[in-house]
């Protein structure tokens, strides 16, 4: 095994990771339960479907990327709309697919400067949104001043600084709402989910045979639209 391709998946991971946080569709989705109270685990499943996808350590050559940016873009938006029951018109599907694919092939040639600015920036986001919500609280004295000092400093690049960043949960700590047991686990990333019909019953209480179809939701993309 190539002795760089854990370090390449622990920085490629982080990135992908502080990428979905500075997401705002999926923040709003997870934030407002927009999946129900397992938004958080189908956020969660929806990175690990991303890391599964783009591996360093399979023994596939990394000059090529293992799913398309317009194949990876199609599966977000129907992950989101299929999970989330939230249909995406506002390219942001695109720009993480494009995002992700950057960063994976960056990695690949041992660069790994964007994945580090793209936690550095969720990291700094955080902070604010952490601030507010103590200001909001009227907690201004209690935990502002600690906030810089729990952030991660990953310009060392040690791999087990991006293994942590990239191993926490996406949103809300460890306060993970996990679906029941008769709830289905959701879908992979390019599954395509078959529609679940209605069965109508004619005048004689028969139910006429149906064939059941699969959806595809391909196309343009420009809001949101849940």
């Amino acid at each position: 095994m190539d002795p760089n391709s854990s370090t390449r998946e622990a920085e490629f991971q982080a990135g992908v990771t502080a990428a979905l946080r500075r997401w705002s569709a999926l923040r709003a989705a997870v934030e407002g339960e927009w999946g129900g109270p397992a938004s958080k685990s189908i956020a969660e499943d929806l990175r690990t479907n991303i890391f599964e996808k783009y591996r360093f350590s399979t023994g596939i050559s990394t000059s090529k990327l293992p799913m398309e940016p317009e194949d990876l873009e199609d599966a977000i938006a129907e992950y989101m709309e299929e999970e989330f029951s939230c249909i995406l018109e506002d390219d942001s599907p695109r720009y993480v697919a494009a995002i992700v694919c950057e960063m994976y092939m960056k990695c690949a040639s041992d660069d790994f400067t964007m994945c580090r600015e793209m936690v550095t920036m969720a990291q700094s986001e955080e902070v604010t949104r952490s601030k507010e919500k103590v200001v909001v609280q009227g907690d201004d004295d209690m935990d502002d001043d600690g906030d810089d000092d729990d952030d991660m400093k990953c310009d060392d690049g040690k791999d087990d600084t991006m293994k942590e960043y990239a191993s926490g949960s996406l949103f809300g700590g460890d306060d993970k709402k996990k679906p029941s047991k008769d709830v289905p686990p959701p879908r992979q990333l390019g599954e395509i989910q078959e529609e679940v019909q209605e069965i109508e019953m004619d005048d004689d209480g028969f139910a006429p045979v149906t064939r059941r179809s699969r959806r595809s939701n391909k196309g343009q993309r420009p809001g949101v639209n849940c």
